[in-house]
């Protein structure tokens, strides 16, 4: 899979590393210490260094995004994978990456915009995105809803994901209007989003197996 998209491993991985230069870029401007974490009232909790935030948080995103291209390629299963799919394995953590530099960034040279309002609308965009291509996604070991029983039948698979799909597309255009709520209401409201995307297709998908063992 890498080496058939040698063009997307470089150029995402230069993605991540791109903070990496604007940080240098912005050194003087920024602070000794930078806010990397914000709670939920949106005020920030958590802090680092101006070196952690502009050379080792990249290279972590980096070291992430090449594992998570390494497991997929290691899938056997995803050698017959819809393209498209497999081709947002190569953006997921370098879009994932902009924002989350961008926003810290942002914040560090006196932006009065908070991460928790804009991480749930980029989530949203991301979702929406995924939830398009979930049904088209074919049985593998590291893509999707991976449960002993979606594996082992295709037809499950493929129901379950296409359920998903409605419910990530539904999901993600949620979250981006999250972003107008009060933080105190909007974490709560993501938090409940992110459980039934996750939990309503798992619930089916058993319902599903179980009513296939009946039927035989």
């Amino acid at each position: 899979m890498i080496r058939r998209n040698k063009g997307k491993a470089l150029v995402s991985s230069l993605l991540i590393l791109l903070p990496m230069v604007v940080g240098l870029l912005l050194w003087q401007q920024l602070p000794e210490q930078v806010a990397v974490h914000w709670g939920v009232s949106g005020a920030a909790d958590g802090w680092a260094s101006r070196g952690w935030a502009v050379f080792v948080q990249p290279l972590v995103l980096l070291a992430i995004h090449w594992l998570c291209l390494g497991i997929t390629a290691a899938d056997p299963r995803n050698r017959q994978q819809d393209p498209k799919m497999v081709g947002l394995v190569f953006w997921l953590v370098p879009v994932i990456g902009l924002v989350a530099c961008g926003s810290i960034y942002a914040v560090a040279l006196g932006s009065s915009l908070s991460p928790a309002q804009v991480i749930p609308t980029g989530l949203g965009v991301l979702f929406l995105i995924i939830g398009n291509y979930l049904p088209k996604v074919q049985p593998n070991y590291t893509i999707g809803f991976k449960l002993p029983w979606t594996l082992n039948s295709r037809e499950n698979w493929h129901r379950t994901h296409r359920l998903a799909g409605r419910l990530w597309v539904i999901g993600g255009g949620v979250l981006i209007l999250v972003g107008l709520l009060p933080l105190s209401w909007a974490v709560w409201v993501q938090l409940g989003i992110f459980l039934i995307m996750a939990l309503v297709p798992m619930v089916y998908s058993y319902c599903f197996y179980r009513r296939e063992e009946q039927e035989r």
